[in-house]
């Protein structure tokens, strides 16, 4: 009786696993690190880290956060058009525009030091999928080094472990919190978990979303395992509440709306959003084409005495593909919203890999290969390599500020991606050396070129300015997602800004002008007798190389005629056809400027 009781309990499963201990098998399961784990991680890191660099960069959106923790820093408040009216929320990444701030106020590179932390999470985060692989899902050290690949492979992920953006301390802590709530073995400390859901609520706007569907799928999870959880998920929810219930009354006292103007930005459901939304993820899984395994992976784990914690892993494997309909997808390139479910993804995965190898080695030379041929096809889109025709993912296209012909791979839209903030940054640097300190000017892109010129935004997207965020939403001019309620210049020509277009090139030439001249005059409300076109030399050390300008439509001041405004114009248009640039003896002269510092919230 006793002998028969012990084989029993030597044979149930680890807190719904399904997967059984056995000593005598060829290739036993982990029941400890061993200092050959730690070996075999730092050699997984490398290919990880290899493929971060690969695409280390920074988006532009990034710099809009940026430009918040700048005036952090600079004892302004958490805001980004200075001035006396209300703050406007412009960001989602609360906790991520703090830490920023820390980097902006020692003067330490924006550039560099939240990507190399980002990237940081991104490791930390690898080293959980493994351990949680080799010793929650009980896998030998072939299957979890294997598995643990897959994720750290995968193009997403190695895109989003920089660029800036909170996505990689999002991910980490969305595991972090998942692991404490369902995975820990036994109950739950509530202390710990209570702290990393507040800190995932305080880190994005949905946080708080998230961080209370784990609180309720460890519910769930607990009683399936027949484990007590009342009492702990009481004080994680406690945890929670009271801390995000403080940040929520300072946040509504200091911006005055209950949430981010983000969300009123972009947020909006109907048939056509979710459509879009449906063709996002299309498009991303196409790509990728391995997210199509958490089918067949899902049917293996949803077996009775696995879904304790087979059904929230599932669960969360597919829930930010629903969460991407929902908000009707996202125009940054490579998947930026599924990024975060890949790690749910790949515990799948691996556990349905651990299964098929079982505990011997013949089964894990069957089982490896298939291991390296996910992580092989995971890796193709890094390259630009796809399986799946171009014309076959172009009927999917969800960038709708472009036409489908225009349409082009995720790699080739990261690449734009990259190239887009490094261009606007040197148009940001521009606007701050030959504009004065008062100046407002609309733009719509308002990142880098927000953050280097230190001027008045006024947004054509909303981001930032609650007029154009709380306009009714158009399905029947749907563009790049995010960008729906985008207005033209004119909708700011009331408040007079100072500047209302702008652009590089790096071959000035007098026809050039002259046809930013012809566009101006063919504007209604006669604007050629408000605005007239300057341009003004950029350094040979930006990025583009020696003779750059900027071109602008500017206001013409006050006290000056319109006549007279266009009369200098051609002088100095002439004057530049024969050779001679006026301005660019001085161009270097505070190029750009640097305000001083302080801190506080404001």
């Amino acid at each position: 009786m006793t002998s028969k009781a012990s084989e029993n309990a030597a044979q149930r499963p680890v807190h719904g696993t399904g997967l059984l201990k056995n000593p005598s098998d060829d290739i036993a399961p982990a029941t400890s690190f061993r200092p050959i784990d730690l070996i075999v991680f730092a050699v997984l890191w490398i290919p990880y880290a290899a493929l971060v660099r690969r695409f280390w960069f920074v988006t532009d959106d990034a710099y809009i956060s940026f430009r918040y923790s700048k005036n952090l820093a600079l004892g302004h408040g958490l805001r980004y058009n200075l001035g006396d009216h209300t703050p406007v929320e412009g960001y989602s990444n609360f906790l991520w525009v703090i830490i920023c701030g820390i980097f902006e106020y020692f003067e330490m590179s924006i550039e560099f030091w939240p990507l190399l932390l980002s990237a940081a999470c991104g490791s930390l985060l690898m080293w959980l999928i493994f351990r949680t692989i080799r010793m929650r899902l009980q896998a030998s050290l072939p299957i979890a080094a294997a598995a643990t690949l897959i994720w750290a492979l995968h193009a997403p992920v190695a895109v989003y472990s920089t660029s800036g953006l909170a996505t990689m301390p999002f991910t980490l802590l969305l595991f972090v919190t998942f692991e404490g709530l369902i995975l820990r073995r036994g109950a739950i400390e509530p202390i710990g978990a209570g702290l990393a859901a507040l800190a995932l609520a305080l880190l994005r706007a949905e946080g708080l979303y998230w961080a209370i569907l784990l609180i309720l799928m460890a519910g769930f999870s607990r009683w399936m395992a027949k484990e007590k959880f009342l009492k702990p998920l009481l004080i994680v929810f406690g945890t929670l509440a009271v801390g995000y219930g403080l940040y929520f009354m300072w946040r509504y006292h200091y911006y005055g709306l209950p949430l981010p103007n983000t969300v009123y930005a972009k947020a909006g459901i109907s048939a056509k959003r979710l459509v879009r939304g449906l063709d996002y993820i299309t498009v991303n899984v196409l790509t990728q084409l391995t997210p199509l395994l958490v089918i067949p992976a899902s049917l293996f784990i949803l077996r009775r005495k696995r879904l304790a914690i087979g059904l929230p892993i599932v669960a969360m494997s597919f829930a930010f593909y629903a969460y991407a309909i929902l908000v009707s997808g996202d125009f940054m390139a490579m998947g930026r919203f599924l990024a975060p479910g890949w790690a749910f993804t790949t515990l799948l995965l691996a556990w349905i890999l651990a299964g098929l190898a079982g505990r011997s080695a013949a089964r894990h030379a069957i089982a490896l290969p298939i291991c390296a041929a996910i992580i092989v096809i995971g890796l193709l889109p890094s390259f630009d390599v796809h399986i799946v025709p171009h014309t076959f993912r172009q009927r999917f296209h969800f960038r709708h500020n472009r036409s489908a012909e225009e349409y082009s791979s995720e790699y080739s839209k990261w690449q734009c991606q990259k190239e887009n903030a490094i261009h606007w940054g040197v148009r940001g640097r521009a606007l701050n050396r030959w504009l004065p300190p008062d100046a407002q000017l609309v733009l719509g892109a308002i990142g880098a070129s927000g953050y280097y010129s230190e001027l008045f935004i006024h947004d054509r997207n909303g981001l930032v300015i609650h007029e154009v965020a709380m306009l009714p939403a158009d399905d029947s001019r749907m563009r790049s997602p995010g960008h729906d309620k985008s207005v033209d210049f004119r909708f700011f020509l009331e408040h007079k800004p100072d500047l209302i277009d702008v652009g590089l090139t790096q071959k000035l030439r007098l026809g050039l002008l002259r046809g930013w001249r012809r566009r101006l005059r063919a504007m209604a409300d006669r604007l050629h007798e408000q605005y007239v076109v300057d341009f003004k030399p950029l350094p040979d050390w930006e990025q583009g190389g020696p003779n750059q300008h900027i071109l602008m439509w500017r206001r013409i001041p006050d006290d000056v005629s319109p006549d007279a405004a266009w009369a200098d114009f051609w002088r100095r248009a002439l004057l530049f056809r024969n050779g001679i640039d006026e301005y660019r003896k001085v161009m270097e002269d505070g190029y750009p400027r640097r305000r001083a510092s302080g801190f506080g919230i404001g």
